[in-house]
């Protein structure tokens, strides 16, 4: 069994304390942290490293989360076979912030923004994680039915969702671009309340610095009118 390192290793560090003149009072022993999310019967977790089994394990340095609501974290994945364990986990790594304990963090949030779109029964949800100078990106996307009958949704090849970024000029990035999917046409019912989890992942994106219009969605007959927009921030 492989393991790897996700991304850095897990970051704590103090959350900076106000300056100035604010008026926005610092919460005392507040930090942020980061990692890939681990849910099993232990508590909820964030996770130094994963190692590459199935399902994955947590490993390396790791920080409980006490408080933290699942419901909010995109793309959270489960095995299907119920042979496994229970556990629940984020291809990715995720930042939160929280009050330090002794036993791990309360008044926990979520430190990426989430973004979502609603259509034709359909939830669709986008964590912007960054995007930053030479590192990779990341974009977590997932779909619920939130209506109480089955949908179907049509794929026509293996790609199943889309990140495009746009300036004044238009189209400046599609994360497809120059990738290659299968061509097998596949139909998945998605059953009332059941998410689809997606982690689309890519090389560095050469853009300067600076806010552009970004649109995600799932590449389906059946969820064409759900798309996500946001403006998302390509840092120095």
């Amino acid at each position: 069994m492989r393991t790897v390192l996700v991304g850095a290793a897990m970051l704590l560090v103090l959350a900076a304390c106000a300056s100035g003149e604010s008026d926005e009072p610092t919460e005392p022993g507040r930090v942020e942290a980061s990692g890939s999310l681990f849910i099993e019967s232990d508590g909820t977790k964030l996770c130094g490293t994963v190692a590459e089994s199935y399902p994955p394990q947590c490993g390396g340095d790791r920080k409980f989360l006490l408080d933290l609501r699942p419901n909010t974290v995109v793309a959270l994945v489960s095995p299907s076979d119920p042979t496994f364990a229970p556990v629940t986990w984020t291809d990715y790594s995720l930042r939160v912030s929280g009050v330090e304990t002794d036993t791990g963090l309360t008044n926990v949030e979520l430190t990426d923004p989430v973004y979502s779109s609603t259509g034709d029964g359909l939830l669709l949800r986008v964590a912007d994680l960054g995007v930053r100078p030479g590192e990779p990106v990341q974009f977590p996307l997932d779909l619920t039915n939130i209506t109480d009958v089955a949908t179907d949704l049509t794929f026509f090849n293996g790609q199943r969702a889309e990140v495009v970024f746009e300036d004044g000029s238009g189209e400046v990035y599609r994360w497809s671009a120059d990738m290659m999917f299968t061509q097998a046409i596949e139909t998945v019912t998605v059953d009332p309340g059941t998410t689809l989890p997606y982690v689309l992942t890519g090389e560095a994106i050469d853009l300067s610095p600076g806010d552009y219009t970004a649109k995600a969605w799932i590449t389906a007959e059946g969820a064409e009118n759900v798309v996500v927009i946001w403006t998302v921030t390509v840092s120095q």
